[in-house]
């Protein structure tokens, strides 16, 4: 596998773990910087692979930086599944103001897809 294919699979996994798409360098490195000089004994800087390969992928688009050293994982099919809830939005919706002051709406299907823990009659 190579280098940007291996880093994008180990923040899916990360994410997974956290169950969140948001997460920080730090967490990354603590996570997987030692399998990584493992997986690639003759890179003798690691360290900066990882920082090069997150700015590649904020770059094309695959992460968004948040802040410094923090990251949000953006899924691929993330557009398609934008249009799709425009079209099927809910008249019950929830808008969270996010740290670039734009409004971003969620519908309660929305929620519960996302793997909400709460049932579904008490979110309406």
């Amino acid at each position: 596998m190579c280098w940007r294919n291996n880093i994008y699979s180990k923040i899916q996994l990360l994410c997974s773990e956290k169950k969140s798409l948001i997460f920080t360098r730090q967490e990354f490195g603590d996570r997987f910087l030692d399998d990584l000089k493992k997986e690639y004994p003759q890179n003798n800087t690691v360290d900066s692979s990882i920082n090069r390969t997150l700015q590649e992928l904020r770059d094309s688009k695959q992460l968004e930086f948040i802040s410094y050293g923090k990251y949000r994982f953006i899924k691929s099919d993330s557009v398609s599944d934008q249009q799709s809830h425009k079209v099927h939005a809910e008249e019950n919706k929830l808008s969270v103001d996010n740290d670039y002051a734009s409004i971003i709406t969620f519908s309660i299907n929305n929620i519960v897809e996302d793997g909400c823990f709460i049932n579904r009659e008490y979110l309406i």
